[in-house]
């Protein structure tokens, strides 16, 4: 973890990151920036639900994600990984500073004409 050998290894074994991981309240409560909050609100509960929620404190998305992802009172979302956590990682916004994204560009190069080592099941 917090090295570039994983940005390597990840796409390089086929790794699904949904596989192994499921989001859950701690993320969800870690996510402080109101921009990366709309956005992987986005990602979770859909556009529609997002713009209509724009203007909501970041309780009350959350708890929107919360449902999203559990299946209460709202559509299961399954699979879902945050973007940052993908094999290639990427970012929500364009301002940087997401260290994965960053080992990932400086990698980019030993992974990309390889082949996955394993074929997914």
């Amino acid at each position: 973890m917090g090295s570039a050998l994983i940005e390597v290894l990840g796409p390089l074994l086929g790794t699904d990151m949904a596989q192994v991981w499921t989001g859950d309240d701690t993320l969800l409560d870690m996510i402080r920036d109101r921009e990366v909050l709309g956005a992987v609100l986005r990602d979770v509960a859909g556009d529609t639900v997002a713009k209509a929620n724009e203007g909501a404190t970041g309780k009350v998305m959350r708890r929107i994600m919360r449902d999203c992802l559990t299946g209460n009172g709202r559509a299961k979302v399954e699979g879902w990984v945050p973007r940052w956590m993908a094999f290639p990682p990427a970012a929500y916004t364009e301002r940087g500073g997401v260290p994965t994204v960053t080992r990932a560009a400086q990698v980019a190069g030993l992974s990309a004409t390889s082949e996955p080592l394993r074929q997914a099941a």
